[in-house]
Parts: C-alpha cells; sequence; structure tokens
C-alpha cells in the first residue's frame, strides 16, 4: 500500500541518530539499536491510517522536516484541523527526551488552503535555525496553488520563507516559491 511506506528525516543528537517517518513514528538509533520514542504526534496531527482513506503517499505523509535546537525538537507538519478540509503548514516543539516527548505547536499561521487547492506533492517545508540572532528561517511550499495561496505576492505565507522569532512573530522575507526541499542557514 502506497500510502503507508513513509518518508524519512534525520537529525543527529548528542552523536545519536533521529529519525522520525513520514506517519510521525519517531525513533532514536543509539549503540546499533533502533528504538522508538513515544510521542502524541499521530494524535495532534490527525494521521490515523486505519480511519482515513489517503488518496495518495504525499497526502498520508505529514511530516516534512525535523530539527534539534537547545534541548528541544522541532518538527515541521502538514495540519489538519479534523474534517475540516484544511491544510497548513506547522512548526511542532518538544523537549528532546530518549523516552517519552510530548509535543505542542510552536508556530501555526492564521493563513488556511482550502484543500481543494492543495497538491500534496506541493507540500514540501524546510526549518532551518540561525543561532547568532536566536530565529529560524522557515520555507513553506505553495501548496500546488501559486494564484489561489498568494505565491508571487508579499502576502501570506505560502512559497514564503519566514523568518520567524521564538514568540511566534513573523516577518516574509523571499517568495515565489514552488516546494522548497531545503534550505541553508551559512552565518
Amino acid at each position: 500500500n502506497n500510502s503507508k511506506r513513509p518518508y524519512g528525516y534525520l537529525e543527529i543528537v548528542n552523536n545519536k541518530i533521529i529519525f522520525i517517518s513520514g506517519d510521525g513514528s519517531l525513533y532514536i538509533i543509539e549503540n546499533n539499536l533502533f528504538k522508538e520514542i513515544e510521542t502524541n504526534l499521530k494524535d495532534l496531527i490527525n494521521i490515523d491510517f486505519n480511519k482515513q482513506d489517503y488518496d495518495n503517499q504525499f497526502h498520508a505523509n505529514k511530516i516534512r522536516d525535523i530539527l534539534y535546537v537547545n534541548g528541544n525538537i522541532y518538527i515541521v507538519a502538514n495540519y489538519e484541523e479534523s474534517n475540516a478540509k484544511k491544510i497548513q503548514p506547522t512548526i511542532l516543539k518538544a523537549k528532546f527526551s530518549n523516552e517519552k516527548m510530548n509535543f505542542d505547536f510552536f508556530f501555526k499561521s492564521d493563513y488556511i488552503a482550502d484543500e481543494s487547492f492543495v497538491d500534496y506533492t506541493h507540500t514540501g517545508g524546510r526549518l532551518v535555525y540561525n543561532e547568532i540572532e536566536d530565529i529560524f528561517y522557515f520555507a513553506i511550499p505553495d501548496y500546488g496553488s501559486p494564484i489561489e495561496n498568494k505565491v508571487s505576492v508579499n502576502d501570506g505565507i505560502y512559497g514564503k520563507i519566514i523568518k520567524l522569532e521564538n514568540n511566534g512573530n513573523y516577518e516574509v522575507i523571499s517568495w515565489g516559491h514552488r516546494n522548497p526541499q531545503g534550505l541553508f542557514f551559512d552565518k
């Protein structure tokens, strides 16, 4: 079943590999052992392969990036309210632990794309951290609807790179992006 074939993202934390699959399963690889870390991610971002009939693997795999900063794990995810048919880019945050992590929303904007305009092959997104200024840069995809989601104008957040402060305030610093698959900050 293609919808259950997850993507995966890696992060190195204290010489351990942290791996998160597109379906929200979080693992730590330590001393050649692959151990799952208990989280609330699947409930928080409404992932349930048994209850939902996903049209393709992109729709089913909501996780888009993982980042470790100062003892916290940040997860970029495509968030959908239950049965709302709306999608938005979201960042979740939890204190890092080898055993259990409880995530909560770190960034959730007021800009929400109607699912009828969403192409799930355009749901990338990356997060990097600027330790000098203690801010994040978040690359947000166009969700496949550049006109409806105002990608080519400085309005909204779709198809943009934003500079994001820890308090949730942000500034659009670049726009017109299609589906960012990577982002790098060079201090």
